[in-house]
């Protein structure tokens, strides 16, 4: 790899050269002029100006050792730095040697047209090697020059040397062509070469083994990608193991002397730096025991796990510090907004340890109550009940003070199921109650995307110094009462709600005696589509200005449930258990809203109602059923009494309750299972066993006496139910 960065630096450097001197601009031009039969003098003149300019390249390219351009006829010529030549001459000063020809040199030069290296003789015989590349006119005529580019295989071989790849091995650098470059060795080169079979070597770089002359070689061969030439390195296989046993040796050895130093070095710090460690340890084992090192390990694993547990106890103890820090902050600022405070130097004193820094003397309340937060709790199902308020509190306090700190000072803490929010306006508000309210939109609004938590806010007046902090958090609690008539989900501010007490002097609700009569008529009579429709005309017309006062709005809803009591007293459904009065008025009173308890109202009023209707449905079922068993009773004894009447049938019957006679017989058959002519030859039958039993009487006249003018027809009947004759029957009574 060496060899190979060295040798192609010095190749790169020919080859960018050769491109410089095909594209100069002098030498296009030149080219063109050849083929285009310019004057012998004009091109004469170019040909000095190309030389003088290649001295520039001489200068640039000081590691090369001779490069020149030969130009084809019709005037042939060879021009080098400074310096132009007939052909000849230049062969002479150049390449002139025993071994090559002036011709070869000249087929060379002339049939060369594929860019490459090869090697030429150098001047003063030595070899060198060269790069050529041939150039052509602007009209493709063929090629119309080559440039040539040299330096001394010497300077290859002294590479070579010095990185000492072929010590006991030879080393050759070869073309895209298989021809030999350099040489490390000339002795037996061609030999070894033919041996190597140089066209099988495909790869980028490889490994193998050949034999030559009845030795063993090993071959190792990388090509260059940027000058297309082999590196190919040559050694005997005996001397390489010999080299490799060597260096294995070595490492053996040299193995063996690191771990005994090591050895060594660690008994000699050992004994130097343990002593304090000894010392440290005799400490802890005469407050533990000796024992403990067998339970806990060596002495530096006590020792890290010692250093561990001090660590985790510090952290510990840092996160105490700060919850007990939050924890008595939030103590002070709920304090200091119920007005627990008196002294203003024990206000400042808090300040100052809580590190509180208040941007200005203008302050405000926002309170926060949590109206529905069952979306969040399911999504934190795997918490325990008091871990999943944590994290809701967690949660409203970060997000309200993050929003908040974008503008102005913000401190959350929570105070009787409420989040209050202390609020130190930037001396830079311009319009604070409009920032206020954007701050809760802002807050009320994320916290419904992100988190399924739904809100209450309600804002205070802005008050002036600490001691109004006081007046503001009573400004918010009085807004957040109004979510009585705002309902729920509101941002409700205290400027726009507040009103003066002395003006409810001229207030009053509408709920005339003539509605509450109406809405109590609807109920006792189970009318609930008119008494829901009456409850909601009264609240509408009350409620439609939402900016009612708080004490007529208790007043109004009390008095609608008075009048549900009053009618639900009035017709005795008190010790009903399907209407527990003491559940709904607990429930009533406990509404938030005054939509929740216009809910709850009519939820009442239509269970009331319902109640109402079964009750009246009941009692008139009640009452068909006496009357229907009364007209049972009154035909059965109209049937006992006329049971010997021939002509007793349903329509006479039908006559005597003043009904039709299929009516009658439905009725009848109705409340008893069976009809009335039915029943009627069931009686008649039963007379006439009595009868039959009396041996007196003949079958004909028991007929008579059970109302059957016909004995064949009373045998039939008495047949059909008995299942034997009458005579039969009374035989069966004799025996």
């Amino acid at each position: 790899m060496q060899l190979q960065e060295a040798v192609d630096n010095d190749l790169k450097s020919m080859k960018r050269l050769s491109h410089q001197l095909t594209w100069d601009n002098a030498i296009q031009s030149i080219s063109s002029d050849l083929t285009s039969n310019m004057p012998q003098k004009g091109l004469s003149y170019e040909l000095f100006t190309l030389a003088q300019n290649l001295t520039q390249y001489k200068s640039s390219y000081s590691d090369i050792d001779q490069f020149y351009i030969y130009l084809t006829s019709p005037a042939q010529a060879v021009v080098f730095p400074g310096v132009v030549n007939e052909p000849y001459m230049a062969y002479q000063f150049v390449h002139m040697n025993e071994k090559y020809s002036y011709q070869a040199w000249m087929d060379r030069m002339i049939n060369n047209t594929k860019p490459g290296l090869i090697t030429l003789p150098g001047s003063g015989g030595k070899p060198a090697i060269a790069y050529l590349q041939s150039f052509k006119g602007v009209h493709n005529n063929g090629p119309t020059g080559i440039s040539v580019v040299m330096i001394d295989q010497s300077r290859i071989l002294s590479v070579i040397h010095k990185v000492q790849l072929f010590n006991q091995g030879k080393v050759f650098i070869v073309n895209n062509n298989d021809e030999i470059l350099v040489a490390s060795d000339d002795g037996s080169s061609e030999d070894l070469l033919n041996a190597m079979r140089l066209e099988q070597l495909s790869s980028h770089s490889g490994y193998t083994s050949f034999e030559s002359n009845g030795k063993k070689f090993e071959m190792i061969y990388l090509q260059s990608s940027a000058t297309q030439t082999k590196y190919i390195s040559i050694v005997p296989s005996q001397v390489l193991w010999e080299k490799a046993e060597k260096v294995r040796n070595i490492t053996y050895v040299s193995l063996v002397v690191s771990i005994l130093v090591g050895v060594m070095l660690s008994l000699l710090l050992l004994k130097k730096n343990y002593g304090p460690i000894r010392r440290l340890l005799q400490k802890v084992t005469e407050q533990e025991g000796p024992s403990i090192f067998q339970r806990k390990g060596n002495e530096f694993t006590y020792i890290e796990q010692t250093l561990n547990q001090t660590y985790l106890k510090m952290e510990e103890m840092l996160n105490d510090r700060k919850h007990h820090h939050y924890v008595l902050r939030s103590y002070f600022i709920s304090k200091l907004l119920k007005g627990k405070l008196d002294s203003k130097l024990q206000i400042e004193e808090a300040i100052t340890a809580y590190d509180i820094a208040f941007k200005s003397d203008d302050f405000a309340v926002m309170l926060l109550r949590v109206e529905e937060a069952e979306d969040f709790y399911r999504r934190v199902e795997w918490l325990k009940p008091h871990e999943k308020q944590q994290m809701l509190q967690f949660i409203i306090s970060n997000v309200v003070e993050e929003l908040t700190k974008q503008r102005h000072m913000g401190f959350v803490v929570e105070v009787d199921d409420l989040f209050a929010c202390l609020i130190n306006l930037s001396s830079s508000a311009i319009e604070p109650m409009d920032e206020l309210m954007q701050l809760a939109e802002e807050a009320q609004g994320f916290l419904h995307r992100s988190y399924q938590i739904n809100m209450t806010i309600s804002i205070s007046l802005i008050h002036s110094s600490l001691s109004g902090i006081h007046q503001a958090y009573l400004n918010a609690l009085d807004a957040m009462e109004y979510k009585l008539v705002m309902g729920r989900r509101e941002i409700i501010r205290y400027d726009k709600i507040c009103y003066e007490p002395q003006m409810d002097q001229h207030r009053t609700y509408h709920y005339p005696l003539v509605v509450e009569q109406k809405l109590m008529n609807a109920v006792k009579t189970g009318n609930s589509e008119i008494a829901v429709r009456t409850l909601n005309e009264v609240i509408e017309q009350n409620f439609s200005n939402r900016n009612q006062s708080l004490p007529l709005v208790k007043c109004l809803m009390v008095d609608l449930v008075c009048t549900l009591v009053k009618t639900i007293n009035e017709n005795d459904y008190v010790e009903e258990p399907q209407l527990d009065m003491t559940s709904i008025i607990d429930t009533l009173i406990r509404s938030e809203t005054v939509h929740d308890m216009k809910e709850q109202l009519i939820l009442l009023v239509r269970k009331v109602c319902e109640y109402t209707f079964e009750r009246r449905e009941s009692q008139i079922t009640e009452g068909r059923q006496r009357a229907v068993q009364e007209l049972v009773h009154e035909v059965i004894m109209y049937i006992e009494a006329n049971v010997s009447n021939v002509n007793l049938n349903v329509s006479m019957i039908g006559e005597k309750v003043q009904m039709s006679p299929s009516y009658v017989s439905r009725l009848f058959k109705q409340h008893t299972g069976e009809g009335i002519l039915e029943y009627l030859n069931n009686y008649r039958v039963k007379q006439a066993k009595e009868l039959i039993e009396d041996h007196q009487i003949g079958i004909k006249e028991v007929a008579e006496k059970v109302g059957y003018s016909d004995a064949t027809t009373f045998i039939r009947i008495f047949k059909k139910y008995e299942g034997v004759t009458p005579g039969k029957y009374r035989d069966s009574l004799e025996r």
